[in-house]
């Protein structure tokens, strides 16, 4: 049929547009929702107000709060919060919360109805973590491990060391499988150990977090070495040559 005819491009018609929106919401794109793919619309009813219906924010899987200083990449996971405003029909509300369903399944996005968590990860918020010494510590001799180890789905732990600036197999310090509340976890002797930079690390096989790892850096230092007793002088009794 189309066999010696000519290539005619196709000329869009006046009143077009090119967009992208935001998915279910249909308002103005932000970097916050997922879109549409770059569509064809009528150029007046392109949306005008910017889309709120969505946020993105970077969370700690650990603790299901914001992410911050203390959380590893590992642990930071993007994820979709939606908040569907008040007032929005009844039937509309059903759709869009189909439409998440849809979406945690077959865009492979973690979608969460709701407000996102307004708190970031702190320590005392940690399941597991290494409290002494502090990262960046001076330590030498008998080094006391403390931290906390809570999980019901623990199924053991391990405490290791390694020379920070040759790195290679890693040595036991202690093993265990019970959790710690809060206390020592174990103890270092670092009496026969060169004097450097340390990495220690704390490894926890849990059936939930899978294998979950904490470190941090110390400094082994020399023992400081004992004062030389100053001697006490002798009286000279009177009359006698010293």
């Amino acid at each position: 049929y189309h066999q010696e005819l000519p290539v005619v491009p196709f000329t869009s018609p006046e009143g077009l547009a090119r967009a992208s929106v935001c998915i279910l919401s249909g308002l103005k794109l932000t970097p916050d929702c997922p879109s549409t793919p770059n569509d064809l619309f009528a150029s007046r009813s392109l949306p005008g107000r910017e889309d709120d219906w969505w946020t993105l924010a970077r969370i700690d899987t650990r603790t299901d709060l914001l992410a911050s200083d203390l959380t590893p990449d590992t642990y930071v996971e993007e994820q979709y919060f939606l908040e569907l405003p008040e007032g929005l029909p009844e039937f509309e509300r059903d759709q869009a919360l189909e439409w998440a369903e849809e979406l945690n399944e077959m865009e492979e996005l973690q979608v969460t109805v709701g407000p996102p968590p307004t708190e970031e990860t702190r320590p005392e918020d940690l399941p597991t973590v290494i409290t002494s010494p502090a990262d960046g510590a001076e330590v030498h001799g008998e080094v006391t491990i403390e931290g906390r180890i809570s999980s019901s789905d623990l199924l053991s732990y391990r405490l290791e060391y390694r020379l920070t600036t040759a790195p290679g197999g890693w040595t036991l310090i202690v093993r265990g499988r019970a959790s710690v509340s809060e206390g020592p976890l174990g103890i270092w002797d670092t009496s026969a150990l060169a004097p450097g930079l340390y990495t220690i690390r704390l490894v926890q096989v849990d059936r939930v977090l899978g294998v979950f790892i904490i470190q941090l850096q110390v400094e082994v230092v020399a023992p400081p070495s004992k004062p030389k007793p100053t001697p006490t002088p002798t009286a000279t009794p009177t009359g006698q040559k010293p």
